[in-house]
């Protein structure tokens, strides 16, 4: 390697660090239980940056909020891939975990959930909520091809519907999210979970 492209490579690290600095920043100051959004200036601040510091790694606020947005879509993504790989499982218990890891991601990640349920993005465009919409899209998707498997494998009746299931479910989730949030991260999304999959998957269980 030339002398002339280590500046550049060391150059490129520190923007890459810099990425994941502002990122994980947002996350915490959106985990404050008393925030309700962040703008740059906030951004700024709390790292310790001129506010135009912050537009020499992202376009603006929106490229952030859509990069954490990805990230929660990847996750996702990683957690039904396990889930999926797991042998010997029901398609009916793959959806049942794969519901209850959706809880468990916001019991662990407060800021991120403040982004899924919409509150911090009140004041933001639509590129950014169709971003979350998209998201929260492909997320009940996972959940209706378990429930869409577990009917052509006669797991249950053929006269279950999936995708009415997995928006039941959705909903579910997405309202315990709202409320974890609402109680400033009080009220866990897990709570009384083993009653609400008794009612969510009512008919599936097998006996």
């Amino acid at each position: 390697m030339s002398e002339e492209t280590k500046p550049a490579r060391r150059q490129y690290r520190r923007t890459t660090e810099r990425r994941q600095e502002i990122l994980v920043a947002v996350v915490q100051l959106l985990s404050d239980p008393d925030s309700t959004g962040v703008t740059t200036k906030d951004i700024a601040r709390y790292l310790g940056l001129a506010d135009g510091a912050l537009y020499r790694h992202f376009s603006g606020k929106a490229e952030i909020l859509q990069e954490l947005i990805g990230f929660c879509d990847d996750s996702f993504e990683r957690m039904f891939d396990e889930i999926n790989a797991e042998a010997e499982v029901t398609m009916v218990t793959r959806a049942m975990v794969k519901a209850r890891a959706l809880l468990l991601f916001a019991e662990a990640n407060c800021g991120l959930t403040r982004l899924l349920t919409g509150e911090a993005l009140s004041s933001e465009g639509q590129q950014v909520r169709e971003a979350m919409l998209a998201c929260l899209e492909k997320a009940e998707k996972a959940l209706c091809s378990s429930l869409q498997l577990a009917v052509v494998q006669r797991e249950v009746p053929n006269s279950e519907d999936p995708a009415v299931r997995a928006r039941l479910i959705m909903s579910y989730v997405q309202g315990r999210w709202a409320r974890f949030v609402a109680s400033g991260f009080e009220e866990k999304p897990t709570a009384d979970w083993p009653q609400a999959q008794a009612v969510l998957f009512g008919g599936l269980l097998a006996s």
